[in-house]
């Protein structure tokens, strides 16, 4: 996962390079990662001053899939709390699916949540835990889309350039891979909008990103398809 998104802070806040985790009964979460706990003391009397992993015993037996993927997914937001703490919920979100496909998990069955509730706006987040499984959804097929059609996950790591937001990023990203983001940016969203052509670039800017709903990006990624008509590349 280094090799593609960069490092964690190392040896970081407590002089020491090794990652703590802690297991313990938690409320609601299976697992997560506090920037938090990153600061001293002085700044967060709550900090922890580690670099560090909180696992709910809970939800997760050690060393089972789920607890692996759950740290890689926590271990990406580690790393882009290094590399680019600003970046907004959504993206960080689906960085963090992509990063356990990427150590070899696969997260694809959160797909069935966004089928469920497919008419949201990509770009938004929601706290509500009975909402936010479609959030997850939603941003993790539309990373993977992108890494499929420009040229794989490593492609992902500029997302987490911190002189970029996450628009200009996902631009930069279709440029490099030869893409003109003003004609390819409708085309590959076009393949999300159960509700017709993507509105012109006079009407909405850039990319806008959620501007119109998305369904149908889950047909090429759970089938495995490649550039073609059903599923336009470049």
């Amino acid at each position: 996962m280094r090799e593609v998104f960069g490092s964690e802070w190392s040896p970081g806040v407590d002089g020491d390079p090794h990652i703590v985790i802690l297991h313990a009964y938690l409320a609601e979460s299976s697992g997560y990662f506090s920037s938090m706990d990153e600061v001293p003391r002085q700044v967060n009397p709550a900090s922890n001053e580690h670099e560090m992993f909180y696992i709910n015993l809970e939800a997760l037996d050690i060393g089972e899939p789920f607890y692996l993927s759950t740290l890689a997914h926590e271990f990406l937001h580690m790393i882009h709390w290094n590399q680019d703490p600003s970046n907004d919920s959504w993206a960080g979100e689906g960085l963090a699916q992509m990063a356990e496909q990427i150590v070899g998990y696969d997260p694809s069955d959160i797909a069935w949540y966004f089928l469920d509730d497919p008419d949201l706006q990509l770009t938004t987040w929601s706290d509500d835990p009975d909402e936010n499984m479609a959030h997850y959804a939603a941003s993790y097929l539309w990373f993977r889309y992108l890494a499929d059609r420009a040229g794989g996950p490593a492609t992902l790591a500029t997302m987490l350039d911190r002189d970029l937001d996450s628009q200009s990023a996902i631009e930069r990203i279709l440029t490099r891979a030869g893409y003109r983001p003003a004609i390819a940016a409708p085309r590959l969203f076009d393949a999300f909008s159960p509700t017709g052509p993507w509105p012109t670039t006079s009407t909405i800017p850039r990319l806008q990103m959620g501007a119109t709903p998305m369904t149908p990006i889950w047909t090429c990624i759970m089938s495995g398809l490649k550039p073609s008509a059903t599923c336009p590349g470049k």
